[in-house]
């Protein structure tokens, strides 16, 4: 076949799919599933993959909701990723209902046409993208190997065939203090929170030093348990990004030396 003829068979199908995908990424939406949690969702894309023929395996990769489903043989070898889960208390912020779902219906369009054009199509639910854990995994695990390309779609404000993304690498910064009574005994204890807050101010102070591509972003996800208590435990969660890989390696650093300097100077 052509690849014009290719390309309008396949636009045919996804015509007389369209109604059931709408309606499962809405499902989705109205039902978001955080990271590793994806029961309902991993369970609704693997009926629709199987009963179009898909041979599916279920949790691949150590992951419950994790699944690798596949239509036909040889090369090329082409997969589509399927993202799940949502954000939590956002639900699906990020798209994933609209992505995943793409996924599923461009694999189901595309297998219809293997037996003409030859080849193969690898459909991988890679749960919990938004915690930075099922890719990974699955690599890991090598479920990567023997594909030609892999490839997602991802909702936007605007059309566009390619895009440039940040790099990313997730920090979970946990300091150790002492607790002490906040009112009585103050200067027995070691304020964990006081590291901290040191760290976003160390981190704000070195902003106007970083390259226009660069973002950190962070969240205080345990600061204490009561005011007069001095807290002996405290944690700070982090994204670093930037373009390329050397300064995204250099921010890290300069992050961590941000929080190994707060450490020094609340002891």
């Amino acid at each position: 076949m052509h690849i014009t003829e290719i390309k309008t068979e396949i636009l045919k199908i996804l015509d007389g799919l369209k109604d059931r995908l709408f309606s499962l990424s809405c499902a989705f939406y109205h039902n978001p599933e955080t990271g590793l949690k994806e029961f309902k969702t991993s369970a609704a894309c693997i009926s629709i993959l199987g009963e179009f023929g898909f041979k599916v395996d279920k949790g691949v990769a150590g992951m419950e909701t994790a699944f690798r489903a596949s239509f036909g043989s040889g090369r090329p070898a082409i997969s589509l990723l399927v993202e799940m889960d949502a954000l939590p208390e956002i639900g699906h912020g990020c798209g994933h209902n609209i992505s995943g779902v793409a996924s599923v219906g461009a694999a189901v369009a595309v297998s219809k046409i293997i037996p003409q054009i030859g080849g193969s199509v690898v459909v991988l639910g890679t749960p919990a993208e938004e915690i930075g854990v099922g890719k990974i995994a699955m690599i890991k695990a090598g479920l990567f190997h023997e594909l030609d390309v892999a490839m997602m779609v991802h909702p936007s404000s605007k059309r566009m065939v390619s895009r440039v993304f940040l790099g990313l690498i997730r920090l979970n910064l946990h300091f150790k203090g002492k607790p002490s009574h906040a009112s009585a005994y103050p200067e027995e204890g070691v304020n964990a929170l006081d590291a901290v807050i040191q760290t976003f101010n160390s981190i704000n102070a070195m902003r106007q030093q970083l390259r226009n591509d660069v973002r950190i972003h962070g969240i205080i996800t345990d600061g204490g348990v009561a005011p007069n208590i001095i807290p002996e435990k405290a944690s700070a969660s982090f994204y670093v990004r930037a373009k390329d890989l050397k300064e995204l390696y250099a921010l890290k650093e300069r992050v961590l030396n941000c929080a190994k300097g707060a450490a020094l100077a609340t002891l």
